[in-house]
């Protein structure tokens, strides 16, 4: 019994016709006629009496009449269920930020995909670099937008490339050398610089004091804050400057400059990190969208 038969069961059944049933499903009578005979043959029942010019159920035709309704609209339901739950899953989009500053960069790729597909859920997840590329490995998250510091290897990964942004200098507004077109490293020595560690194993405060050395500030006072924003509120109260990335200006509170350093630069990448083995919702349109805003 195939769920064709039914439907052609129905059909007959409904309308008393083999000839109105065959208009109503497509195909010629022939087929129906021939359908029905296999689905009596299998079931070792007569549904329909025919004569020349009257089709009629039987008893037992009217009884299956009944039963094959109910299976139908069932499996109907089923099937749309199921496509509402593969379009849903279709539609959602984990998306990992470790820090501030990716999630200020995946705010405008995040409304773009809003724009564009409401229907779809989004959500973003925060914590350690090492950490989300674990949870990106086991498929627990679609993407991981990150700055390419502090990161493991990536072997196995997609990366892709969003922007490049340099270092620059985060100073309080009211600095005396805020409103400097550029700063040199040297005119810094005096000031302390604060750090941020994403977690006990990472490398930033190394990565960040090797840098200050290359500048030429391998002897400057440091102070360590336990969050970025604790980090921020203590260069807004003029404890220190930091190092930040460039192009996020706008991330900050009042009361806070950027300014280009005047010496050795110091790239960081924006990487967009994926799975190669998994189909991730929407990729090519974050692609796309963060290449209209670079």
């Amino acid at each position: 019994m195939t769920f064709q038969q039914l439907l052609y069961f129905q059909s007959v059944a409904d309308s008393l016709s083999f000839s109105k049933a065959a208009k109503e499903c497509f195909v010629s009578q022939t087929a129906i006629s021939r359908q029905i005979r296999q689905l009596e043959q299998e079931m070792d029942l007569r549904l329909f009496d025919r004569d020349t010019t009257h089709v009629t159920l039987t008893s037992a035709g009217r009884y299956f009449f009944q039963q094959a309704q109910q299976i139908t609209a069932q499996l109907r339901q089923a099937v749309e269920t199921a496509q509402q739950i593969d379009r849903a899953s279709a539609c959602q989009l984990v998306l990992a930020a470790p820090t501030v500053f990716e999630q200020w960069a995946a705010a405008p790729l995040l409304h773009g995909l809003r724009q564009r597909h409401p229907e779809a859920s989004l959500s973003v997840v925060q914590g350690a670099r090492t950490s989300l590329i674990n949870d990106l490995v086991e498929a627990n998250l679609d993407v991981l937008l990150a700055l390419d510091f502090d990161m493991p290897s990536l072997d196995g990964l997609r990366v892709d490339v969003l922007s490049t942004h340099h270092a620059v200098w985060l100073l309080p507004a009211g600095h005396p050398l805020a409103g400097q077109a550029a700063i040199a490293p040297q005119q810094l020595r005096s000031e302390s610089f604060i750090m941020t560690r994403e977690s006990p194993t990472a490398p930033t405060i190394d990565r960040i004091g090797a840098y200050l050395h290359r500048l030429g500030l391998e002897n400057v006072a440091h102070l360590q804050a336990d969050s970025l924003s604790s980090a921020f509120l203590m260069v807004q109260a003029g404890l220190g400057v930091m190092i930040v990335p460039s192009g996020m200006e706008d991330l900050f509170p009042y009361g806070l400059r950027c300014v280009p350093i005047d010496g050795l630069a110091w790239e960081m990448n924006l990487l967009l990190l994926t799975s190669p083995q998994r189909r991730i919702p929407f990729l090519q349109e974050l692609l796309d969208s963060a290449t209209r805003t670079s």
